[in-house]
């Protein structure tokens, strides 16, 4: 009995990290959370934020929960709930199913990621999936130096 428990545990140890790994899935979510969620559905997710900062710009009132390294914006909806707007991570430990995240190459970001293009906007290096144009949602991962910096999933507004 005790070997079946043992050979049980340690089956799941070999899993658990491999799901956990998997936390940026493009057009899709970031660390577990989809765009259009509410914020009970974050909350559920990740936990109660630790920092919340509320301000109103030129479309909406928005409001942004701060975890650790990575950020989820909402903004106020018309019937005034909030929805998951954006995600984004700087976070190292936040990868795809391929291990691309922050820290990756832009060259395995264009091996591992379907249907990424990367180009440079002035002199901001981005490769991305989907498009730039309102309504649209985007993946972005920010290039500096070569590398990811950032990873930000979202809808564009203008």
């Amino acid at each position: 009995m005790n070997r079946t428990l043992l050979a049980a545990a340690a089956a799941l140890t070999l899993v658990i990290p491999a799901a956990a790994q998997a936390e940026i899935v493009p057009q899709k979510s970031i660390a577990d959370v989809s765009l259009g969620a509410s914020e009970a559905d974050v909350r559920g997710a990740l936990g109660k934020s630790p920092r919340v900062k509320t301000q109103t710009d030129d479309f909406s009132k928005v409001r942004t929960y701060t975890y650790g390294k990575t950020k989820v914006t909402f903004r106020q909806d018309e019937g005034g709930d909030y929805i998951v707007f954006a995600i984004t991570t700087v976070s190292k430990s936040e990868k795809t199913d391929d291990g691309v995240g922050v820290g990756s190459t832009e060259a395995a970001v264009k091996k591992d990621v379907s249907r990424v293009k990367c180009e440079t906007f002035a002199r901001l290096r981005t490769c991305h999936v989907g498009a730039f144009r309102a309504g649209r949602v985007v993946t972005d991962f920010t290039i500096e130096s070569g590398k990811v910096v950032r990873v930000t999933l979202g809808r564009v507004v203008d």
